[in-house]
């Protein structure tokens, strides 16, 4: 059996939930409330009522609605229809609704960092694509900006 090299090892692609991490870590620098713990989470099971799957992002800052960002590494074929379905859910610890949800396409080459690289590209990115939706309930949403 080959023995893998040093570079083989370097070559491996940073996972989502690594992503999602960093991406965490911008998101607190950016706004002095989200620096306490716990308002911004990643990659956090057993935070939604009912149901098993763990937003890749939560934040839940006091007296306003949470918000989840979902987010996949391009083609990204699901992040909306995620970002959707996690509409009306309820946080588990507080009840609070979700009643907005903003789905994030991320560019594939941040699978080429990790650490503080990582960071530094995740904040001097501007091609993130994004959507926002917000409402009750999948069904009953808006979509922003408008397909």
């Amino acid at each position: 059996m080959a023995q893998r090299g040093w570079a083989s090892v370097c070559a491996m692609a940073t996972t989502e939930h690594t992503i999602d991490d960093a991406l965490a870590e911008v998101l607190m620098e950016m706004r002095s409330l989200w620096r306490f713990i716990g308002v911004v989470r990643s990659e956090n099971t057993d935070v939604l009522k009912g149901i098993t799957k763990r937003p890749d992002i939560l934040i839940t800052e006091p007296h306003v609605s949470p918000v989840v960002v979902g987010t996949e590494v391009i083609p990204a074929v699901s992040v909306e229809s995620d970002a959707r379905q996690r509409l009306g859910l309820r946080l588990a610890v507080s009840g609070r609704p979700i009643l907005s949800s903003l789905a994030v396409r991320l560019p594939a080459r941040l699978r080429d960092f990790s650490g503080q690289a990582l960071k530094s590209k995740i904040t001097r990115a501007r091609d993130f694509e994004m959507a926002l939706y917000t409402g009750e309930t999948p069904e009953a949403c808006t979509r922003c900006p408008v397909e």
